[in-house]
């Protein structure tokens, strides 16, 4: 239809106008919101696998051995607004699969927190440790139930250091 055609025409200008306003507000407040998003896939077969997402020179590294029911397909994000969040969990449903192990780590920024989720998103107490030197979760052998749902690591962007 041709008023359709003159509309796409006449939006196109319209639209970019409206990206660099959104764009200026978005630098001026500083809530811009950057994000990493990867999917990847566990399969349970007892090895030991590995997934990272970045971005820009933060880095998240989930590591994982599984068994039983058929792979999954899981979600790694890593999100940047006052500081770093990393996610990564199963996004549309509980995990089935029974998780030998598990670690996650930040590189390129230090780690403040750390949360573990059971598959059925309840917070999992005491059966992982945090060591925030070294920018690591993982769990603890013997304590740790097999279930694993969602984990979410927070950072701060390495300080760079003033020379003297």
């Amino acid at each position: 239809h041709p008023s359709n055609y003159m509309w796409q025409q006449m939006g196109n200008p319209a639209r970019k106008s409206l990206n660099l306003l959104v764009l200026i507000a978005c630098l001026s407040c500083g809530v811009c919101l950057k994000e990493s998003v990867s999917m990847f896939n566990v399969q349970p077969n007892s090895q030991q696998a590995h997934h990272d997402v970045t971005l820009g020179k933060v880095k998240c590294v989930f590591s994982w051995a599984a068994v039983g029911g058929t792979n999954e397909d899981w979600q790694a994000t890593l999100t940047k607004q006052d500081g770093y969040t990393c996610v990564i969990e199963r996004p549309d449903k509980a995990s089935y699969l029974f998780f030998n192990n598990f670690a996650a780590s930040i590189i390129g920024g230090d780690l403040d927190s750390a949360e573990v989720f059971d598959s059925a998103g309840h917070l999992i107490e005491g059966s992982f440790e945090v060591d925030t030197s070294q920018g690591s979760v993982k769990n603890i052998e013997g304590k740790f139930k097999n279930s694993l749902g969602r984990l979410v690591l927070k950072a701060t962007r390495h300080k760079r250091k003033k020379e003297l």
